[in-house]
């Protein structure tokens, strides 16, 4: 398994964001505060969210709109606890394969999904 593809913003420091979420308007910051891994899904049909949904005991998701003062393109965000970008896009509507690259991303900084066996 190769590396996920690069998108510009990957291995930068997370841009400051107002997202809009359900539970009201957030700056990306308040939401980093928690120093844990963090997506940030501002896809058109939360396809990012549904990619990693198997995965809330390791990393927090958040659908959103951005706010006016949005500078970045990009509509998915996958941030380590430091705020640094693991993995982006700026697809509306990501394809398969960049969720397989998020998938991939996931993994490579957070570890796997799958149960750890036990030893008998």
């Amino acid at each position: 398994m190769g590396l996920p593809r690069s998108h510009p913003a990957v291995g930068a420091f997370a841009p400051e964001l107002t997202l809009h979420t359900a539970t009201g308007t957030v700056r990306l910051a308040e939401l980093a505060r928690t120093a844990r891994p963090l997506l940030i899904d501002l896809t058109e049909d939360a396809a990012a969210a549904e990619a990693l949904a198997d995965r809330p005991d390791r990393i927090d998701i958040v659908t959103a709109r951005p706010g006016p003062d949005t500078d970045s393109t990009a509509t998915a965000l996958l941030l380590r606890p430091d705020s640094y970008v693991a993995w982006a896009t700026d697809a509306p509507r990501p394809d398969a394969a960049a969720l397989d690259d998020l998938q991939a991303a996931a993994r490579r900084w957070f570890g796997s999904t799958r149960p750890r066996s036990t030893p008998e």
